[in-house]
C-alpha cells in the first residue's frame, strides 16, 4: 500500500513538474508571438492599437508565469486558478489570426490540461 502512495505521490510530483514546465514554455512562446505581432503593428503604423495588444500578451505572459511560480502550493485556489489561466489563455488564441505560434501554444495548453486535471486530488486533498 505505502509503495503505491508513494508511486502516486512521484506521479503527481513529475506532472506539476511538466505542468510548470509548460506554462514557462507557452510564456516564452506567447512572448515571442507578441514582439512578433507588435513589430508588425508597428510597422503598419498603428502604434496606439499596438500598445493596447501589447498590453494583453504582457498580462498573459505575466499570468502564465505566475501559474508556473504557484503551482506546488496545496491549495483548492491554486487548482482553480491555474486552470482558469490556461483556459483564458486558450481562449485568447480564438481573437487574433491563428499562426504557427497560436498552433504551438495551443498544443502546449492541451498539454497542461492533460497534466492539470488529474492534480486535483492533490489540491482537493484534506490535510
Amino acid at each position: 500500500m505505502k509503495i503505491q502512495r508513494k508511486r502516486s505521490q512521484l506521479i503527481q510530483d513529475r506532472r506539476r513538474q511538466t505542468v510548470r514546465l509548460l506554462f514557462y514554455l507557452n510564456a516564452l512562446v506567447w512572448l515571442v508571438n507578441g514582439g512578433i505581432f507588435i513589430y508588425k503593428m508597428v510597422a503598419d503604423s498603428n502604434t496606439v492599437t499596438a500598445a493596447m495588444v501589447g498590453f494583453f500578451f504582457f498580462v498573459n505572459i505575466l499570468a502564465l508565469i505566475v501559474a508556473a511560480r504557484i503551482i506546488d502550493d496545496r491549495q483548492r485556489w491554486v487548482y482553480a486558478t491555474t486552470l482558469i489561466i490556461a483556459g483564458v489563455s486558450t481562449l485568447m488564441l480564438a481573437l487574433g489570426v491563428p499562426d504557427v505560434f497560436d498552433a504551438i501554444s495551443l498544443i502546449i495548453n492541451l498539454i497542461i490540461f492533460a497534466n492539470l486535471i488529474p492534480l486535483k486530488s492533490f489540491y482537493y486533498k484534506e490535510a
